[in-house]
């Protein structure tokens, strides 16, 4: 075997062997700028005994916030936001504490704002309104005064995802569908609630349940309790390619790549050029998680997505990682 051959085999046996304990999903491995692996494991849904692939959609959870951050640099580009504007100018009502807000400092989660926009269970589900899902975020105290310290906050991306809509001057999900998603060739990815066949969505396990059937395309319109922080369902390949067009100036322009990247390594320090790798990823509690790993720019990615509970995506990458950026 050459090395791609052997690099095939090894992942192989990982992969078997994360599947005999319990793993189902997808996963994709780039080298050198090229897939070497990509397969869908188990069933994305086992009633109907549905095989995933690495075309099958699964939630994305908190990966979301990238694409929400693109949205917002791309309205950076276009001279309708700056990141050094603060929330008192671009949002009326905003509390007195709050106004000095940037849309940077939401973006690298230092505004200090609350961790979620409703703290309680099921609160992604919560069906509340633009304006009522701000009266909460704004009514709460602040965690610690902007800009002084890292705190991962969904509510500053629910709030970045109501900028963005007013600088757009049309609703979050039209703006990052036809802004993002189309210049990242993201063919697969779409919002809850979008008419997916039921065939190619993966259904939640090993977690809560929401609704008859715990699927994204099954699940409500992405309420304000979560638009912007996430709400997303993509597939492995959707999120190779966000990465591969990200990097090559396809969906922002170069300069502004480098921006976004510097932003996502928050509190981290980036390093100067593209030598580097980065970790992010998402989860729900109803049964999705997946994680990216890419360097490079985006010529080494660990892509592994889950329908099948707990933090099973986590460890089949930290498995692979080594083999791949070694």
């Amino acid at each position: 075997l050459d090395r791609n051959g052997r690099l095939q085999a090894r992942i192989g046996a990982i992969v078997a062997a994360e599947r005999r304990r319990g793993f189902s999903g997808a996963v994709v491995v780039v080298r050198r700028g090229r897939a070497v692996f990509a397969r869908g494991i188990g069933r994305a849904d086992r009633a109907r005994r549905i095989r995933s692939t690495p075309r099958t959609v699964f939630d994305i959870g908190s990966i979301t916030k990238n694409l929400t951050m693109a949205a917002a640099l791309a309205l950076v580009e276009d001279g309708r936001l700056e990141l050094s504007d603060r929330l008192g100018a671009l949002l009326p009502g905003v509390p007195a504490d709050k106004r000095a807000i940037t849309v940077r400092q939401l973006l690298e989660h230092r505004a200090g704002l609350p961790r979620y926009v409703v703290d309680a269970p099921g609160g992604d589900f919560a069906p509340l309104s633009r304006d009522e899902a701000l009266r909460r975020i704004f009514s709460r105290p602040l965690r610690f005064e902007p800009g002084s310290e890292y705190g991962y906050s969904d509510a500053g991306y629910t709030v970045a995802a109501a900028l963005i809509e007013n600088a757009a001057g049309r609703p979050f999900e039209a703006f990052v569908r036809a802004r993002i998603l189309k210049r990242a060739r993201m063919t697969s990815a779409g919002f809850y609630g979008d008419d997916w066949p039921p065939s190619r969505v993966a259904i939640g396990y090993g977690g809560k349940r929401h609704g008859s059937r715990n699927a994204p395309d099954a699940w409500s319109h992405v309420s304000w309790s979560l638009k912007g922080a996430g709400g997303v369902a993509a597939s492995a390949r959707d999120l190779v390619n966000w990465s591969r067009r990200l990097w090559a100036g396809r969906v922002l322009e170069r300069g502004t790549v480098r921006t976004f990247y510097e932003i996502l390594a928050q509190p981290d320090r980036l390093p100067p050029g593209n030598a580097f790798a980065l970790a992010y990823g998402g989860a729900n509690d109803y049964g999705f998680n997946s994680v990216v790993v890419e360097g490079d720019a985006a010529r080494r990615m660990v892509v592994v997505l889950s329908n099948a509970g707990g933090n099973r995506a986590e460890r089949l990458e930290r498995r692979i990682e080594p083999l791949v950026f070694a």
